[in-house]
């Protein structure tokens, strides 16, 4: 869930210790639906961070560019070895 008025009232009322009937109360009816889709960025549930799991390491700019241009120069190199043994 995106860090949000509505996710800190949330955690702070867990942290609280909120009964059940109290937390309904909090999270309310489609809290989603006010969040997603007519999108309330404060009180709306905005949810996310299914894949964040899957990040291991946040590269600089630069150590990403020059990732991506080595990838460029050897998908280059394969596409023109194909090219150059399929000529027509």
């Amino acid at each position: 869930m995106l860090k949000n008025d509505f996710a800190l009232n949330a955690v702070k009322a867990d942290k609280d210790g909120w009964n059940e009937d109290k937390l309904k109360m909090l999270l309310g009816n489609k809290r989603e639906m006010l969040g997603i889709f007519e999108g309330n960025g404060n009180e709306g549930e905005m949810e996310a961070g299914q894949s964040s799991g899957l990040i291991k390491e946040i590269p600089t700019v630069d150590l990403l560019m020059n990732k991506f241009l080595k990838e460029v120069e050897k998908a280059n190199v394969r596409n023109q070895m194909i090219v150059t043994t399929h000529s027509y």
